[in-house]
């Protein structure tokens, strides 16, 4: 197998890792705002605020890890240029 062939698999994989987590992220951020609403209304206890700071920090720690699978794609991409 040559190496533009690798390197093609290698960004494949990349790009899959890349659209769960842009996913993962939408769901997140979905529940999040589920949950703000909830509070709004009065359906669920104000301590839940807590559980969405939490979501925001977990959709903030996901989206550092995303933009470094981002960077390394457009590495493979130049790598790819120059083979």
């Amino acid at each position: 197998m040559g190496k533009i062939d690798k390197l093609k698999e290698e960004k494949s994989d990349y790009k899959e890792i890349f659209k769960a987590l842009i996913y993962l992220i939408l769901g997140i951020l979905t529940g999040i705002t589920t949950v703000a609403y909830q509070i709004l209304t009065h359906n669920v206890p104000a301590y839940m605020v807590v559980v969405s700071g939490l979501g925001l920090l977990i959709v903030f720690l996901i989206s550092l890890y995303t933009l470094k699978i981002w960077y390394k794609m457009q590495e493979l991409n130049k790598e790819m240029e120059n083979v």
